[in-house]
């Protein structure tokens, strides 16, 4: 599309749509009485009125697309929500911005499950914060509700899904088991080594971020995992399975980690887990290298 998009309206939206994305352009009026399924890719999303029309994006549906804004959510305090979805942002579907939202701009998702995807903010890894408003069912999360942009209030409340600042970091009270520092949560050797092949028994411990991560092939684990000896800590991450996306088109924002049913059985004390440099990655951003995941350390 060569120039700016100011209004494309239908009951339902089945389309890869890739508009203008040279300087100055933009999308105005975005608009779904139903569903919205493929893509859009833009320079800036504008909230505005003309002509006594609000101008935004507005998905009446599920928003059951990928939308990559590359520089910014415009807001020219428009009553509504500059950006709505009646429905769900559905899981694996990701709506990103390079900039942020900005000051007074709001995102809203109108069911209470409503946030299932991910939406990503800072997604060119420069240096811009969360300034607007995320809200799913009423609820708001900002820098003033929930401590956005590392907000407390577990997906689970919001639908399944996140919204992250690019670099992600570690989403505490999302991880399984939660670990808020040391000592950590208290794991039975039996069921973390899967020692049983049983479901019902094994557990595994998911990190999940606030982002979708994946880790650089290679053969060095992405996490380190280390032992409390009482002196020092010793690496001992050979000893556990690591699972975790491969590939920067990552939606998922978790790292599964267990011990394997073969290991000898793990010693009573403190463990530790943190990042390698250079291998866990944040994916879904538009920066030309994806930038390690926030620096963190879970214990158990």
């Amino acid at each position: 599309m060569r120039d700016n998009l100011y209004v494309l309206e239908a009951g339902n939206i089945f389309a890869n749509v890739n508009a203008n994305t040279t300087s100055g352009s933009w999308v105005g009026t975005f608009h779904a009485t139903g569903t919205f399924s493929g893509s859009l890719n833009a320079r800036e999303l504008g909230g505005f009125v003309a002509q006594g029309i609000q101008q935004r994006f507005w998905i009446e549906g599920d928003l059951a697309a990928n939308v990559s804004i590359s520089e910014q959510v415009r807001n020219y305090n428009i009553a509504a929500p500059e950006i709505e979805v009646g429905g769900k942002l559905s899981a694996s579907r990701v709506f990103k911005t390079g900039r942020n939202l900005p000051s007074g701009t709001v995102f809203s998702m109108t069911p209470v499950d409503g946030l299932a995807g991910c939406v990503i903010l800072n997604a060119s890894n420069s240096t811009f914060g969360w300034s607007g408003d995320v809200k799913v069912d009423g609820i708001t999360i900002s820098p003033t509700s929930y401590g956005a942009p590392y907000y407390t209030i577990a997906s689970s409340a919001l639908g399944g899904g996140a919204v992250g600042l690019v670099p992600y970091h570690l989403y505490v009270n999302d991880c399984s088991p939660v670990s808020t520092g040391s000592p950590g949560p208290s794991l039975f050797d039996s069921v973390l080594n899967h020692r049983f092949n049983d479901p019902d028994r094994d557990k595994s411990i998911y990190l999940r971020f606030y982002g979708p991560v994946f880790a650089v092939p290679d053969t060095t684990r992405p996490v380190r995992i280390e032992y409390n000896t009482g002196s020092n800590w010793i690496d001992i991450s050979h000893h556990f399975y690591i699972n975790v996306e491969s590939t920067a088109a990552s939606t998922s924002r978790e790292v599964e980690i267990h011990g394997g049913n073969g290991e000898s059985a793990f010693m009573p004390g403190e463990y530790r887990i943190s990042p390698v440099a250079g291998r866990l990655k944040c994916a879904q951003t538009t920066a030309a290298s994806a930038p390690d995941v926030g620096d963190f350390m879970y214990y158990f």
